[in-house]
């Protein structure tokens, strides 16, 4: 482990050289800059300001890269450009002239830029690239609540929650629904029965954490100046959908005043809220770095298939890809191979390794993506019978 962190600081020491990164703090990045600009018409004041925007614009874009990668520079460009790059000033803290020269035709400058790292991060994440790039697991919330509590409250909170992950680059799917599943599920006699169907149910949905959050209330009292004084309680368990391994559980407890009860209420459950968020955060994130430092596990599907040696030749396919790990088989019947796949690489160079790997291969040809989200990927064959019959050399070789 401690080999693999030199190695990531000597990688990163040597591409802040190559990058003109001169000191980099939690907070912001010093980066060293220059440009030119051509003198027209003797305009020489004009030439030097628009080297100096040369000169800004480069270092947010140079910020900008920290945390986004080339491939997504280029897919992502002009929405990048149209979003960040024209509004750079927004992201410079503060910069330093350290060299500057009329070179006759044009007007050079070079600037010490302090870019911030948190105003890229903001404005990244508003247009949905830093989440893409942090690659962060999917959530679904399902809020429940005691019978004291109003439902207007237990569906605030449940919106306040999304609003809380979404802000640290999560993406939270659809957290009324988490609400009306759990009005849906509430009549199970068992509270097992209802995490399990939620649990199920986020499962089905591609989704990689499942939060069950739970919001109480007994105690109120009204002060001498009428206001009401309440002391809610919110808990929140997560639960890792593919395992269902309990990842964290976490209760805070809050105290808020309003002229109404529901004030009140709504008051302290947005402090505890935040607090239970916050540790919730941190322990999916550590979760997920450690998931991932064995490589990523993906959620593979083969669907559509009822034959034995379609379902084993797809599963040759994969173990023989490079920088996969380990392949479970979970389920196979009606119709559907489910496999957990550990795979030391990105999504998309999964679903290309396994694609090119299954085009010559009787059985497999034709294989198709039809549902990529999260980590879960769903493949459909199209092969014909003849296909199929005709796949006892490949197979054979495949499955030993």
């Amino acid at each position: 482990m401690a080999f693999k962190h030199v190695i990531f600081l000597l990688v990163t020491y040597f591409l802040i050289l190559g990058t003109g990164i001169r000191a980099w703090s939690a907070d912001s990045i010093e980066i060293a800059v220059s440009a030119e600009a051509p003198i027209i018409n003797g305009e020489i004041s004009t030439a030097r300001k628009k080297a100096i925007d040369k000169c800004l614009n480069e270092a947010v874009e140079r910020g900008v890269g920290i945390y986004v990668d080339r491939r997504t520079m280029v897919s992502k460009g002009r929405l990048i450009k149209d979003r960040i790059f024209r509004r750079s000033s927004g992201s410079i803290a503060s910069y330093d002239i350290i060299d500057e020269k009329n070179l006759g035709t044009s007007f050079f400058v070079a600037v010490n830029a302090f870019v911030s790292l948190q105003s890229i991060k903001t404005d990244l994440a508003a247009i949905g690239i830093l989440r893409e790039e942090m690659d962060y697991p999917r959530l679904m919330i399902s809020i429940g609540s005691s019978k004291t509590v109003p439902d207007e409250v237990m569906r605030s909170t449940g919106e306040l929650l999304k609003k809380l992950f979404v802000e640290k680059h999560f993406e939270v799917i659809d957290a009324d629904l988490g609400v009306k599943m759990n009005h849906d599920f509430a009549p199970l006699s068992k509270e097992t029965s209802m995490k399990s169907a939620f649990i199920s149910k986020a499962l089905k949905e591609g989704i990689e954490i499942a939060i069950i959050a739970h919001l109480s209330s007994q105690r109120k009292t009204k002060t001498n100046a009428g206001l009401f004084v309440s002391h809610p309680t919110l808990s929140l368990r997560g639960f890792d959908t593919a395992s269902r391994q309990l990842l964290f559980t976490i209760e805070e407890r809050g105290t808020g005043i309003g002229f109404s009860y529901e004030d009140s209420l709504s008051a302290g459950t947005e402090k505890s809220s935040k607090k239970a968020s916050e540790y919730a955060v941190k322990e999916i994130i550590r979760w997920w770095n450690e998931l991932r430092e064995n490589g990523t596990l993906y959620k593979v599907v083969l669907k559509d298939t009822n034959d034995d040696r379609q379902a084993a030749l797809f599963e040759g396919t994969i173990k023989g890809i490079p920088g996969v790990m380990s392949v479970i088989e979970r389920r196979f019947g009606g119709g559907d191979l489910e496999c957990d796949v550990r795979f030391a690489g990105t999504k998309s160079e999964f679903e290309q390794a396994t694609r090119g790997r299954s085009k010559d291969i009787s059985g497999l040809k034709n294989l198709r993506v039809i549902l990529s989200t999260g980590n879960f990927i769903v493949f459909v064959p199209e092969a014909s019978k003849k296909d199929l019959e005709d796949n006892s050399e490949t197979e054979t070789d495949l499955i030993m």
